[in-house]
């Protein structure tokens, strides 16, 4: 049971990994002449302030550069967790870890005592997308290999 549920995860792995390398690649994309509604497309979800972004071919892309390394993260997590066994202990730890990076860059910068840059929103959003990845991939492999859901009732006395 366990080896069909780890070759599921695994294609469950690649099939994500492929989805947020062509999200990102639109992200890239929206920079393109033709683009804006890239930018509409991603706007709901990220802030796409041009001077926090990268550019391509002299314009913003189409996500901040902490949004584009979490999706990058979530790409590059999702294979290395259908193959690397982490506890759920350690995968908190991880989670919890990167979260309070982030936090700390934002809390940090907004406290006026120090300028974050591209590279430290890169390295802490690609750690979260990264350690968000352990999460996603064993919900999505217990949800498509027991697609029944688990009710549990309770009786009122």
């Amino acid at each position: 049971m366990e080896k069909v549920l780890t070759a599921h995860a695994s294609r469950i792995a690649w099939l994500i990994f492929g989805f947020f390398i062509i999200w990102s690649g639109l992200a890239v994309a929206a920079a393109l002449p033709g683009g804006s509604w890239l930018h509409r497309l991603f706007s709901p979800t990220c802030h796409q302030a041009p001077e926090r972004c990268y550019e391509f071919m002299g314009h913003p892309i189409g996500l901040c550069v902490r949004c584009l390394f979490i999706y990058l993260g979530l790409a590059l997590g999702h294979p290395v967790f259908a193959r690397w066994q982490l506890s759920e202990k350690n995968s908190l730890r991880l989670l919890g870890t990167a979260g309070f990076l982030v936090v700390a860059d934002v809390l940090l910068e907004s406290m006026g005592l120090y300028d974050n840059c591209k590279s430290t929103r890169a390295v802490t959003g690609g750690l979260f997308g990264f350690a968000c990845a352990w999460f996603t991939l064993r919900g999505l492999s217990e949800l498509s290999f027991n697609p029944e859901p688990k009710i549990t009732r309770h009786e009122s006395t």
